[in-house]
């Protein structure tokens, strides 16, 4: 029987009892056993993760039953598993079948058409979701994402200081990977950009802060879906996506064969 833990959820900030949650949800196809990456040491600031992903010294981690972290409560839980997850998860299984069609390995760093009927605002609540359970509180807190998470029908950014970057994460020995906030300096341009990413196939998402430390004057060759915002809660709508088809390296925030910055 799994131990009670007992610390801040992620999104309200309440010190309650933790819930696991599976990242990404578990209809969208995470319901086998799957190794993972964690990229970067997470502070412990009171954040409570998987067992599995505090044990830095490990080359991967084991996760069975699907992906999974204990960083929300119950109530905060099944607030966004009842009101956005099935947004997220009907696009992910048409994507996965999309992606059985295409040669992957011939079609890696190249851009894909999708054009496929969505509800983007649950589903860009439902991202932002994913990434409060990874970010430490305080960034979540920061950047005010539960404000925007917890209220359903809002559509503009309590903070405005972050993009939100979408690419297709190859099935194919894809990766399972999370960075949590870090900053990354840039060789090629002389410029530091921070950000973090979660990446479970088939899709793979980068989330990319704007601050005073960090001063960026860069965007990624990305497609942003930041502008999902634009739609209402539960209005479903054809939307066309141009996504480029990448492999995640073990890498913090980097891909192979594949420059972030053009």
């Amino acid at each position: 029987m799994s131990k009670i833990v007992i610390d801040k959820c992620h999104i309200c900030g309440q010190n309650r009892e933790l819930t696991w949650e599976h990242i990404p949800p578990k209809s969208s196809g995470n319901n086998r056993s799957v190794k993972y990456y964690y990229t970067f040491d997470v502070p412990s600031f009171g954040d409570s993760l998987s067992e599995a992903a505090q044990s830095h010294k490990k080359a991967f981690h084991v996760s069975q039953g699907g992906l999974k972290f204990r960083t929300l409560c119950s109530d905060c839980n099944n607030f966004t598993g009842a009101n956005y997850v099935t947004a997220y998860s009907d696009f992910a299984v048409q994507l996965q079948n999309d992606l059985r069609n295409i040669r992957q390995a011939e079609n890696l760093n190249k851009s894909l058409h999708f054009n496929r009927k969505i509800m983007p605002l649950n589903f860009l609540k439902e991202v932002l979701a994913l990434f409060c359970s990874i970010l430490p509180y305080y960034t979540v807190q920061k950047y005010k994402f539960a404000d925007f998470v917890l209220n359903k029908e809002m559509q503009t950014f309590p903070d405005d200081k972050f993009d939100l970057y979408m690419y297709v994460s190859t099935t194919e020995n894809g990766l399972f990977k999370f960075t949590p906030p870090m900053g990354v300096y840039n060789t090629a341009v002389n410029d530091f950009f921070a950000g973090a990413e979660i990446s479970a196939p088939p899709m793979g998402f980068l989330l990319l802060f704007k601050s005073d430390k960090f001063k960026s004057r860069n965007k990624l060759p990305l497609p942003s879906i930041k502008l999902m915002n634009r739609n209402s809660y539960n209005e479903e709508v054809e939307f066309s996506f141009d996504l480029p088809l990448l492999k995640p390296s073990r890498a913090p925030l980097a891909f192979k064969n594949y420059s972030l910055f053009k």
